[in-house]
């Protein structure tokens, strides 16, 4: 590992964690989040980059997008935050709104092979997430993302 791909890792980290963050922070105005999002967002993004440092740090010959590596920490965090509603409750929505914005603007981003692995990957635990949340209110707005193909 040379000293650039150090620097490569924080700015890619640095990426993923203001997109998580700005998500939350829509989750804090909503009254669904109550943490910091900042620090929320960076402790995510790690958590799921330490879980699999070779794939995100480009170790398989290419690097994630900042989309795929949000998309990863959240479907992490709904998994490590499992037993406590609030935050996974907030993880869930802001994973939903990520495939919302790929539904329709995926074209726009320059996603490759391994962008679409992990967003497939995270794309299981929202739906099945979902799934166990269907009959709430909160269900209805993702009801095209939950929809079979």
């Amino acid at each position: 590992m040379g000293f650039f791909s150090g620097i490569k890792d924080m700015n890619k980290k640095v990426e993923a964690a203001v997109i998580v963050q700005n998500l939350l922070e829509i989750q804090v105005n909503a009254g669904t989040f109550s943490s910091d999002p900042q620090n929320f967002a960076t402790r995510l993004v790690n958590m799921a980059w330490d879980k699999k440092p070779d794939l995100f740090n480009g170790g398989f010959g290419q690097r994630p997008f900042k989309l795929a590596v949000a998309a990863s920490a959240f479907s992490n965090g709904v998994t490590q935050f499992n037993d406590d509603p609030s935050i996974k409750v907030a993880l869930v929505i802001s994973l939903g709104n990520i495939f919302l914005e790929l539904q329709t603007n995926r074209r726009l981003y320059p996603l490759n092979s391994l962008d679409d692995q992990l967003l497939e990957d995270a794309l299981v635990v929202f739906k099945e997430n979902m799934k166990k949340m269907s009959e709430t209110p909160l269900a209805e707005g993702f009801r095209s993302l939950l929809q079979e193909p």
